[in-house]
């Protein structure tokens, strides 16, 4: 049998007691009816032809119309995208600006100042951040964006396109080894593989409109690296939102942690013993809940056998932290109490993810897919947009975008708050994290380890897999593709 490399080490988050207890605490069946159902009391409008009453009503109306004027006007000025001669002229002031202060700019700005001030072509302000672009490379996209305390700094951001996602997102630099992608704050315990890079659809509108270069070049050479070049320049920082509402914030506390667990089992190295943490941790939960129970039992079934046990503990022995591929189980050459280990672990770990899927959501955090309203639409690629609006009385404002694209799949590309700002990342100033509803119709072979055989489906690349059967489960996807059938879209 051939155990893994011992030098190999889980990419992905441990799960730990506290998470645990937060998940169980928001996902319990016995509260399940305390803490999700909610109802909505429709009342009719009563009509009144008392005349000094519509008199009121026409001068509330006439205050709200003077009011989306002004939103109207610090919209357009807040957002403005200058013609190439505007561009021309304001880039050219700008890298003037910039070469009287050169000494004074961040290392990397220094080095795009020498080597590439002149392929700056597009300068934009967006909700009130000042971005200058070069054009689009085949994937990639190189930025500054002017500081917002000192308006002379000026500040390096690269933007890329995710095959995956299938849209682009922002790079906020590389890891350690100066090959692999960041997709943001990894090591925030809220970070969201997929959530946390997402650009404002103002800035993904912008870089959409850029055009396209004839060349196919880097610009990973201006980026910084965790703990190497320019690190002192990596500032990505995370910022998220909690909800107002206490059954819109139970689900979300809940989503969230589903996600850290649906990130840990998803992943196929873990240490093995019955006094590992992870072990400990589904046992202790397995105590109020099915689907751990079962988990845990696997591990102790493997456990019961004298000879998995002896191997399993020679190996802890030799090499302490050692990580086991679970995947590898499955192989010809190891023996039948492995295999079946595997078999009871992905169908204890495939029903949670059932289970956590298919969770009831506040039905006012649902919104009326009905096209009258659809308040906004646009494409990402070949990514279909609509935008849907849900509020709560305590003064939640989230924006469900809705997805579906050529291949028929339906997902949640987004929520968030629209009266957010935006960081000079292009991202939400807060995050509205919310867990497992937030993903992609596929993501890469070695990331879909716990997810049910009967979800997934091969893809063109070999290094993909359609996963968009599971969040088929969730109840607002469900009822958005249920809505688009009955309009003949799918």
């Amino acid at each position: 049998m051939n155990f893994e490399n011992p030098q190999e080490k889980e990419e992905k988050r441990i799960i730990e007691d506290e998470s645990f207890d937060r998940f169980t605490g928001s996902f319990d069946y016995q509260q399940a009816e305390k803490f999700w159902r909610d109802e909505v009391n429709n009342e009719e409008d009563l009509e009144i032809n008392n005349s000094s009453v519509n008199q009121e009503k026409e001068i509330k109306n006439s205050k709200v119309k003077e009011k989306e004027t002004k939103e109207k006007e610090k919209k357009i000025e807040e957002n403005r995208i200058f013609s190439q001669q505007e561009s021309e002229q304001l880039i050219g002031d700008i890298f003037k600006r910039i070469e009287a202060s050169l000494d004074d700019q961040p290392e990397s700005v220094q080095k795009i100042y020498q080597e590439r001030k002149n392929d700056f072509k597009t300068f934009a302000k967006i909700k009130g951040v000042d971005f200058l672009f070069c054009d689009k490379s085949s994937d990639e996209i190189l930025s500054l964006v002017r500081d917002n305390e000192n308006k002379e700094k000026w500040k390096t951001r690269v933007f890329r396109f995710s095959k995956s996602d299938n849209q682009w997102k922002v790079l906020p630099g590389m890891r350690d080894d100066g090959h692999h992608f960041m997709k943001g704050e990894e090591d925030n315990p809220l970070h969201h593989y997929v959530q946390s890079a997402k650009l404002h659809k103002d800035i993904y509108n912008l870089i959409s409109s850029i055009p396209q270069s004839n060349n196919s070049e880097s610009f990973q050479q201006y980026l910084p690296i965790e703990k190497g070049k320019y690190s002192d320049e990596l500032e990505f920082k995370e910022k998220y939102l909690d909800l107002k509402n206490e059954k819109w914030r139970h689900y979300q506390n809940g989503a969230q942690s589903l996600f850290s667990h649906f990130n840990f089992f998803n992943n196929p190295k873990k240490q093995l013993g019955l006094e590992s943490e992870w072990y400990k941790s589904v046992k202790k939960i397995g105590e109020s809940n099915k689907f751990y129970k079962k988990i845990a039992e696997s591990v102790e079934f493997l456990f019961n056998n004298p000879l998995a046990e002896k191997e399993i503990d020679d190996i802890n022995e030799k090499r302490p932290g050692f990580f086991f591929n679970l995947s590898r189980f499955s192989k010809d050459d190891y023996p039948e109490h492995y295999k079946e280990f595997l078999k009871k672990y992905q169908e204890g770990v495939g029903e949670l993810f059932e289970w956590g899927f298919s969770y009831p959501i506040p039905e006012t955090m649902i919104p009326d897919f009905s096209e009258n309203k659809i308040i906004d639409s646009y494409k990402k690629g070949t990514i279909s947009i609509e935008e849907y609006e849900v509020k709560s009385p305590e003064g939640d404002n989230l924006v469900i975008a809705m997805a579906h694209d050529e291949k028929g799949r339906v997902y949640i590309d987004n929520i968030y708050d629209p009266s957010v700002g935006i960081n000079d990342y292009g991202i939400p100033s807060k995050i509205c994290q919310m867990g497992h509803l937030v993903y992609k119709p596929e993501d890469y072979d070695s990331q879909v380890f716990g997810i049910p055989e009967k979800y997934q489906k091969p893809t063109s690349s070999y290094q993909y897999v359609d996963i968009s059967a599971l969040w088929e489960k969730i109840s607002i996807v469900k009822n958005f593709k249920e809505e688009l059938a009955r309009r003949g879209v799918l």
